[in-house]
């Protein structure tokens, strides 16, 4: 019988564990995309919108926003990232695209605005759909 309790007691402590280890998941709940083509340049302005269903906050949840880089379609010369109450979001630059941290309250819903202006020498533009992952 101590054998059985244990096996039962195992599991009862990973399910404990990573309850208590892993933290909130917010949710991506939707975005809205305007694609304004100026002539050979392109401006991108997203909202995107994430929940939190947790009683407890989510003050760190690193994101990665990917551009459409290639040959004919450089990277970005200017990005902006804002948070909902309008504030500036530092990120980080990769080959492809930028990471960004996004806080999101107990049992809230929040918007992030990312603008970002790409030339499109070719007269070509894209936008990938899967943008942002978390």
């Amino acid at each position: 019988m101590i054998k059985n309790q244990n096996k039962i007691i195992f599991p009862l402590l990973v399910f404990i564990f990573q309850s208590v280890a892993l933290p909130n998941n917010p949710t991506f709940e939707k975005e809205e995309i305007q694609i304004n083509i100026l002539g050979e340049d392109c401006i991108v302005i997203g909202h995107y919108y994430f929940k939190n269903h947790s009683k407890e906050p989510i003050p760190n949840r690193v994101l990665y926003y990917s551009f459409p880089v290639q040959p004919d379609l450089q990277y970005p010369d200017s990005i902006t990232i804002f948070d909902s109450n309008n504030n500036s979001v530092p990120f980080s630059k990769t080959k492809n695209g930028v990471f960004f941290k996004i806080h999101i309250p107990p049992l809230s819903t929040v918007c992030y605005k990312v603008k970002f202006h790409q030339p499109t020498p070719n007269g070509r533009y894209e936008y990938i759909l899967t943008t942002t992952q978390m």
